[in-house]
């Protein structure tokens, strides 16, 4: 499980509240003209330069394709460049480095290009075209934002962006340090968007040493401190440049980066870019292109087109190119209501198993209630410690939150965990008739006991309980049963998500999660 501090800075998922639009969101396909963009080098790895349309072969489900446009080398491209800013980039002084060294990216080669710019952090704000003072000046924007990453949605923004581009080759770069947390497609369905369009996807993953270490040595999915499992970001970056024609990158200093670029660059440059009429353009479609030279190497994407059976497509607002909030909720939103001062309240019964909250072996959902147990956490010491957390829904600041908690045979302590976020999480324990109250942080930085073990006035002899906590501003107040057993101010971690805990021999159900925002 990811534990580091860094990584728990990069991986905690940061979800903040969505605003539902009542745009009907439309997805449109490209036209029939379907061009590939491809790159050609010698044995050497050198590009290779000169060729001409009869030097190519293109083929789509195995069938020679009449090539209707050639153009070699140096031919205007449609580029839209994203960068992340959320917070770990900003406190690691990599968003300085990666401004420092964007201008030739920006610049473009020649006076056709076009040259697109968005930020992105756990929301995407819009891919705008630059003017020429821009491109020397990239426009950073000071962004307000909590530290995850929407990377699949800020992609599919920029996907959808270019559509309306003038030049047939097309390409996107991408950098950024994070894990998609919070983005509302799906991989697979990121996949089948880009696949559906012209665009090549340059992936750059600027992780940290310890990150690159955890990513490279996990499989498909790696777990996060709330216990959500996400993609592995090496996977999945080599994934999309893969399925798109192009490269993922993984620089561990500002020189790698550079460097990175540079080569992206020369890429654009170098390419050649092929197009042909398609007879069924919104059909799935094998793509191979092949030189009528010996010891060439080619590389070009290999499909286009969406695959029946392997998730829909992105859908985006018909105004913007937002991805529809409609077509692809979190699970958690229609839990979501709003008070008619507009406040947020999330309600959960647990009796859907989709709502979204982590379901395997040591968490999940029981017989209409979440069960808490074995899932491995770290302690203070560093150590794993028998036990779990889970925590989801909506991000809140000023909050009351309340569940009901039915302790299992053993003499672990079960309860509420709030205010989770990139620095760590307050916990509130509840065990007979005694309760516990800790702020826990990341990184192996020890835990502050803010009330340790202390009796609670009960009447009732039953060992179901209901936990309540009620945070505004500094002030933590906790109630157990609806009597108040402690008031106290610590400002160690100001918002977060909600959710539950076990730590100990045995499991806790829970039921009825209720959390309001308070102004």
């Amino acid at each position: 499980m990811v534990r580091t501090r860094k990584t728990a800075w990069l991986l905690v998922p940061l979800l903040a509240p969505s605003v539902l639009s009542q745009d009907r969101p439309v997805f449109t396909a490209e036209a029939n003209l379907q061009s590939i963009a491809v790159e050609v080098t010698d044995r050497q790895g050198r590009d290779m330069r000169g060729l001409t349309a009869a030097d190519f072969t293109l083929l789509e489900d195995g069938h020679p394709q009449k090539i209707s446009f050639f153009g070699a080398e140096d031919q205007p491209v449609s580029l839209a460049v994203l960068v992340d800013s959320s917070s770990s980039m900003r406190s690691g002084h990599k968003l300085d480095g990666v401004r420092e060294i964007l201008p030739p990216l920006l610049r473009g080669n020649l006076p056709e290009d076009e040259i697109y710019f968005a930020q992105f952090t756990d929301r995407v704000f819009p891919v705008q075209p630059l003017t020429g003072e821009e491109r020397l000046h990239p426009p950073f924007r000071q962004v307000d934002s909590r530290a995850g990453t929407a990377f699949y949605d800020a992609l599919a923004t920029a996907l959808c962006t270019l559509r309306g581009a003038r030049n047939l080759r097309q390409a996107v770069v991408v950098i950024t340090d994070g894990a998609d947390q919070h983005s509302r497609l799906s991989l697979d369905q990121l996949i089948q968007t880009a696949r559906s369009l012209r665009p090549q996807i340059f992936t750059i993953g600027f992780f940290d040493a310890r990150e690159a270490d955890i990513f490279y040595n996990s499989g498909k999915v790696v777990t996060l401190v709330n216990s959500h499992e996400i993609d592995n970001p090496v996977k999945a970056f080599e994934r999309i440049s893969k399925e798109t024609g192009a490269e993922a990158f993984f620089p561990s200093s500002q020189r790698d980066l550079e460097k990175a670029l540079t080569r992206i660059l020369g890429i654009l440059r170098a390419q050649y870019t092929l197009a042909y009429h398609t007879e069924r353009p919104n059909a799935f479609r094998r793509i191979e292109v092949k030189v009528n030279h010996s010891g060439t190497r080619v590389a070009a994407r290999r499909a286009v087109g969406a695959e029946l059976g392997d998730g829909e497509m992105a859908h985006f607002f018909t105004t913007r190119c937002e991805v529809s909030a409609k077509d692809h909720p979190y699970p958690w939103e229609p839990h979501v209501t709003r008070t008619p001062d507009g406040l947020t309240v999330y309600q959960d019964d647990f009796s859907d198993p989709r709502s979204g909250w982590p379901n395997r072996p040591g968490l999940g959902y029981a017989g209409g209630a979440y069960q808490v147990s074995v899932a491995p956490a770290i302690g203070s010491s560093g150590a794993r410690e028998p036990g779990g957390i889970a925590a989801y829904g909506p991000w809140f600041t000023n909050f009351r939150a309340s569940v009901n908690l039915q302790p299992g045979p053993g003499d672990g302590a079960g309860g509420l965990i709030f205010r989770l976020n990139e620095r760590g999480y307050y916990l509130l324990l509840l065990k007979h008739a005694n309760y516990k109250l800790v702020k826990k942080f990341w990184g192996g930085v020890a835990d502050e006991p803010l009330v340790n073990w202390a009796g609670l006035h009960r009447i009732s002899a039953d060992p179901r309980m209901t936990a309540e906590v009620e945070c505004n501003g500094n002030r933590i107040t906790v109630r157990v049963d609806g009597i108040q057993a402690i008031s106290l101010t610590d400002d160690s971690f100001g918002d977060g998500q909600i959710g539950m805990a076990f730590f100990g021999r045995g499991h806790a159900l829970f039921r009825d999660l209720l959390v309001e925002e308070l102004r």
